[in-house]
């Protein structure tokens, strides 16, 4: 008896070891191909919707969603990964960002987990129109009537951008071969009119919406370093020298053309790359490029292009640190934040140390808004006491500082990123006043 029941144990066993073996065999394998994850539609530049296929609910343990973005911390572009949702249920197979990032590209990655450890992936990258501007400037004017910029850089090849540094995106950029320092005149025509320089010697009269070409004067020389726009006079500073007059050893490489007819009215100026701006009532600014202190001039004009009367003064005078008061008639530049008046006479200095970057001016000239790379900020000082009434830190390398109403726009730059190699990306900071 003892001996029977020994063997019936032994062929339950068997049969039970049986049964287990073909339990694992009907497990369906994980399906060929991906989860098909994508984006269905953006609702704005912060919220997007996703979807994916089913996964079979035989299999399913769960989904996850996570998402990586760059993002600038403590001068460094740095990955930020945040695990957005776990789902338990087979048959959710939608999400909704609805907190996107400010970067450059954000990606999303979805993983579906089955049983045995078998899992499936897919990815999403969005690359966002409201992201970092990338590249070298060479100038930047703002329009404060529609809140934007208009950049002219030269990474690759010199294209001209116009940026909403409200939404914090690049609304156009043309490829064209830009240089120097543009002008704007936001009176002229029915929207205004752009003026852009090129290498090849052409003055281009743009639209500043749609910046297509309205009109283009072909002012000679191999580049176009500046253009000035002034009582519909175009002041435009080349590098022909094969046609302009000699007077007293040097040539007047600065033509003055009329803007409604393209005639050449008068050639003045005193070098062939001037740093040129407006300073009110037909005046002209004239400031000799240089690495060291360099002269300027103070060229009056009168309607038709013809010079009235010019000063010359030598001091330390800076091409890219130069900014003229709103009411006009006086200038600051320098690293010291020195005043000056429309006869290049000193009236007044920020500062005693050479730290600043850069300048913006209130509307009435009581304030001034000074850019100090020591501290990585912006310092409003009251030019009647030398008072530091407020600072504003940004975060890299400043290129420099506007004011737009009751905003403070602040442009720095990280030249050290390697993350956008070739082309550093630009910081657009604004801050309420």
């Amino acid at each position: 008896m003892k001996y029977i029941s020994l063997i019936l144990i032994s062929v339950m066993f068997l049969f039970a070891c049986k049964t287990k073996t073909i339990i694992e065999e009907v497990i369906i394998p994980l399906p060929p191909g991906d989860l098909d994850f994508r984006i269905t539609k953006l609702n704005s530049e912060l919220s997007i919707n996703f979807q994916w296929n089913q996964f079979p609910a035989h299999q399913f343990s769960r989904y996850e969603i996570i998402r990586e973005h760059l993002e600038f911390r403590n001068g460094n572009f740095v990955p930020i990964r945040h695990n957005l949702k776990t789902f338990n249920r087979y048959d959710s197979i939608s999400y909704s960002d609805d907190n996107v990032p400010f970067s450059s590209k954000v990606s999303y990655y979805l993983t579906a987990y089955a049983g045995a450890g078998n899992i499936l992936r897919d990815t999403v990258h969005y690359v966002p129109t409201q992201t970092f501007y990338t590249d070298y400037i060479r100038d930047v004017i703002m329009d404060n009537e529609r809140h934007v910029l208009y950049l002219v850089g030269y990474s690759k090849w010199t294209q001209l951008t116009v940026y909403d540094h409200v939404g914090k995106k690049v609304i156009k950029t043309v490829e064209m071969p830009a240089n120097g320092f543009i002008d704007y005149n936001p009176d002229a025509g029915t929207s205004g009119e752009l003026y852009v320089g090129t290498f090849d010697g052409w003055l281009l009269i743009l639209d500043p919406i749609t910046l297509e070409q309205k009109n283009k004067i072909y002012v000679m020389g191999n580049q176009v370093l500046g253009v000035q726009e002034m009582n519909g006079m175009l002041i435009v500073c080349t590098t022909d020298y094969t046609t302009t007059p000699e007077v007293e050893g040097y040539r007047k490489a600065t033509k003055v053309y009329r803007r409604s007819t393209g005639e050449l009215l008068n050639y003045i100026g005193h070098t062939g790359n001037a740093r040129m701006l407006k300073l009110g009532n037909n005046r002209l600014l004239e400031v000799m490029p240089s690495v060291g202190p360099t002269s300027a001039y103070s060229i009056l004009l009168d309607e038709n292009g013809q010079v009235v009367n010019e000063k010359w003064a030598y001091g330390p005078f800076q091409t890219e640190i130069l900014r003229v008061f709103p009411s006009g008639g006086r200038f600051i530049s320098g690293t010291e934040g020195k005043i000056y008046n429309s006869q290049l006479e000193q009236l007044d200095v920020l500062g005693v140390t050479d730290q600043f970057a850069d300048f913006a001016i209130n509307e009435d000239g009581t304030i001034i808004y000074a850019a100090d790379n020591i501290t990585s900020s912006v310092k409003a000082i009251r030019l009647s006491d030398k008072q530091v009434l407020k600072s504003y830190p940004y975060k890299a390398l400043l290129y420099g500082v506007y004011l737009d109403g009751d905003r403070l726009m602040m442009i720095s730059s990280y030249y050290q990123d390697p993350v956008h190699r070739g082309t550093p990306p630009f910081i657009f900071e604004s801050v309420k006043l």
